[in-house]
């Protein structure tokens, strides 16, 4: 009938509130997501009872995995046509060493790739031209002509058409554009691209002497203004051609002159 007994108190303490905001839960890449350190006592935490973990389709990473505030996750390009999905977790660990957990998602849409060409890669200025889109995953296009004196008809289009001054010299003219493509989710790829377009050349020639009798033979200085190289098609009189730069030539007479 001997008894005897022993208490003794046990202590449970309470798992830390791990909480974090994201500034998006559908981000377009590649700009970085940011997440801040929500958590709130009870239990204290201590700085350093902090880590971040990211998790998904392909590999992502944290700036600063034990972040007590704020930091950057860094999630790679998309630009396959299909969504991502990424995991963020926050461990929190008390200063009584309990631990917990929270696990938020992000999704990531792909965005489209920009790609375009000139119907004319290279043309005379007195010619105009296009342009020729074969982007993919995009729904909307921006054309936005990055030089002075490039003109587009339409801003908002699949494809645009360009004009510019003619102009006349040796001088080539480099005229840049852009194209910006957006899709459903507001995800935006952009490409710029230059056209060259040629001068038109300044057609003049001087010939030694332009009165006398015949047989009269002239030499045909050509002072055109024309970038190089070039060709020169020369009309001397009915049937007679010559494709020299500077032509001599001797005048027989003509049926309506003597």
């Amino acid at each position: 009938g001997c008894k005897d007994s022993l208490d003794k108190n046990v202590s449970r303490k309470p798992l830390p509130r791990p909480n974090f905001l994201l500034n998006s839960t559908k981000h377009c890449v590649p700009r970085n997501i940011f997440v801040s350190n929500t958590t709130t006592p009870p239990p204290p935490v201590d700085i350093r009872g902090y880590k971040w973990k990211v998790s998904g389709t392909t590999t992502a990473t944290v700036a600063n995995d034990t972040a007590s505030a704020a930091t950057a996750i860094i999630i790679p390009d998309n630009q396959t046509g299909n969504n991502r999905t990424y995991t963020i977790q926050l461990t929190a660990t008390s200063d009584f060493g309990c631990k917990d957990s929270i696990s938020k998602n992000i999704s990531t849409p792909s965005r489209p790739i920009a790609q375009f060409d000139f119907a004319t890669d290279s043309l005379c200025s007195y010619e105009q031209t296009s342009t020729v889109n074969s982007s993919v995953f995009g729904t909307n296009f921006t054309w936005r002509s990055l030089s002075n004196n490039l003109s587009i008809s339409t801003t908002n289009s699949t494809t645009t058409n360009l004009s510019y001054p003619m102009h006349r010299g040796q001088t080539d003219s480099v005229y840049r554009l852009r194209l910006v493509v957006e899709n459903s989710d507001g995800c935006q790829d952009s490409i710029e691209k230059n056209i060259v377009v040629h001068p038109k050349p300044v057609a003049a020639f001087a010939p030694n002497t332009n009165v006398g009798c015949t047989p009269l033979t002239v030499n045909f200085a050509n002072t055109t203004i024309v970038s190089q190289p070039a060709t020169y098609n020369w009309s001397l009189e009915a049937g007679i051609f010559s494709t020299q730069t500077n032509p001599v030539h001797t005048f027989n007479g003509s049926p309506l002159y003597d």
